[in-house]
């Protein structure tokens, strides 16, 4: 079913790890235009209702514009896969609600058309890519409540989202803005002590 450009699987009992075959969606590749006027499918008169930025909102000329994939509240597991990195034409992706693990790939910022992000409530590690900076129609991010570490990114489109907290809440081991200085002072009592130990 490579000319999908909407996949919606939400709140349903998921299981396994998110396939690597997702990368052969290539209307999420090249863009619904230039698939179509290569094979001639789809309607472009459609209305459709997808869950981004946290709210339902009304598509009505989907193939121009829509791209979204939404694989939240499930059972998922394992690492996000880089493959979904390849779906250039991406604006919506929530994987929220599952039990992913591992590393934001760095080539996140590859997704350069994304204005909604949702990764929070699973059990990603280590550092924010720097490379998420270069997503600069993101207007909506989360990444709360997973365990997630170091320096928030700052620059560009992420500057923007500084003032809203609540899209890290619940990685106890990230600091800096917009994260209360109270988390940051926290934090240094910790790696001072482990210092002296050392």
């Amino acid at each position: 079913m490579s000319n999908l450009q909407i996949l919606d699987v939400a709140y349903n009992n998921l299981t396994g790890i998110i396939p690597h075959c997702l990368k052969e969606l290539n209307a999420m590749v090249i863009g619904a235009e230039k698939w179509y006027d290569s094979y001639g499918w789809g309607d472009s008169n459609e209305n459709v209702i997808q869950v981004m930025k946290g709210v339902d909102l009304v598509y009505t000329r989907i193939l121009d514009i829509v791209y979204n994939m939404d694989l939240s509240s499930n059972k998922l597991i394992g690492e996000i896969p880089v493959e979904l990195i390849a779906l250039s034409m991406l604006v919506g992706l929530n994987l929220s609600n599952n039990h992913l693990s591992g590393n934001i790939p760095d080539t996140i910022g590859n997704l350069t058309t994304l204005f909604s992000l949702d990764f929070s409530n699973n059990e990603l590690t280590g550092m924010i890519p720097s490379s998420m900076a270069a997503l600069m129609f993101l207007s909506h991010l989360n990444l709360s409540h997973n365990n997630l570490s170091g320096r928030i990114p700052t620059g560009h489109q992420l500057q923007i989202l500084i003032g809203d907290p609540s899209i890290y809440t619940g990685n106890r081991d990230l600091s800096g803005p917009p994260l209360p200085n109270s988390l940051l002072i926290s934090s240094r009592p910790n790696n001072i002590s482990s210092q002296e130990e050392t």
